[in-house]
Protein backbone atom coordinates (compact mmCIF):
# COMPACT_ATOMS: atom_id res chain seq x y z
CA UNK A 1 0.00 0.00 0.00
CA UNK A 2 1.00 3.84 -1.15
CA UNK A 3 1.13 6.46 0.97
CA UNK A 4 -0.06 9.71 -0.43
CA UNK A 5 3.34 11.37 -0.66
CA UNK A 6 5.00 8.39 -2.92
CA UNK A 7 2.37 9.32 -5.22
CA UNK A 8 3.35 13.27 -5.09
CA UNK A 9 -0.48 14.09 -3.31
CA UNK A 10 0.08 16.75 -0.80
CA UNK A 11 -2.09 18.98 1.55
CA UNK A 12 -1.85 22.53 0.85
CA UNK A 13 -2.80 25.01 2.74
CA UNK A 14 -6.84 26.39 2.52
CA UNK A 15 -5.12 29.99 1.58
CA UNK A 16 -3.43 28.37 -1.41
CA UNK A 17 -4.82 29.11 -5.24
CA UNK A 18 -7.00 26.03 -5.93
CA UNK A 19 -9.35 25.26 -8.94
CA UNK A 20 -11.97 23.40 -7.10
CA UNK A 21 -13.14 22.08 -3.29
CA UNK A 22 -13.41 18.59 -2.93
CA UNK A 23 -16.07 17.41 -0.06
CA UNK A 24 -17.46 14.17 1.46
CA UNK A 25 -20.54 14.43 2.62
CA UNK A 26 -21.35 12.84 6.09
CA UNK A 27 -22.66 8.83 5.91
CA UNK A 28 -23.73 6.39 8.36
CA UNK A 29 -21.58 3.93 6.71
CA UNK A 30 -17.86 3.90 8.20
CA UNK A 31 -15.77 1.04 8.56
CA UNK A 32 -16.32 -0.83 11.10
CA UNK A 33 -12.89 0.24 12.83
CA UNK A 34 -13.87 4.25 13.20
CA UNK A 35 -17.90 3.47 13.70
CA UNK A 36 -17.35 3.85 17.48
CA UNK A 37 -16.15 6.72 17.53
CA UNK A 38 -19.18 8.35 15.51
CA UNK A 39 -21.86 6.47 17.48
CA UNK A 40 -23.70 9.58 19.18
CA UNK A 41 -23.02 11.15 15.68
CA UNK A 42 -26.11 13.39 15.00
CA UNK A 43 -26.46 12.54 11.28
CA UNK A 44 -28.49 15.32 10.11
CA UNK A 45 -26.84 17.96 12.26
CA UNK A 46 -23.85 16.97 10.62
CA UNK A 47 -25.96 17.48 7.07
CA UNK A 48 -27.27 20.29 7.74
CA UNK A 49 -23.80 21.68 9.48
CA UNK A 50 -21.87 20.75 5.76
CA UNK A 51 -24.79 21.92 3.36
CA UNK A 52 -24.21 25.64 4.97
CA UNK A 53 -20.12 24.82 4.80
CA UNK A 54 -20.57 24.10 1.04
CA UNK A 55 -23.23 26.39 0.05
CA UNK A 56 -20.81 28.87 1.47
CA UNK A 57 -17.86 27.70 -0.24
CA UNK A 58 -19.95 27.84 -3.64
CA UNK A 59 -19.77 32.04 -3.68
CA UNK A 60 -16.33 31.48 -4.07
CA UNK A 61 -16.02 28.98 -6.69
CA UNK A 62 -15.79 28.34 -10.36
CA UNK A 63 -19.18 27.51 -11.51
Amino acid sequence: MSVPIENSYTMPAEWFPHECCWMQWPTETFPTDVTSSWSHFDYQKGRNAWANVANAISKFEKN
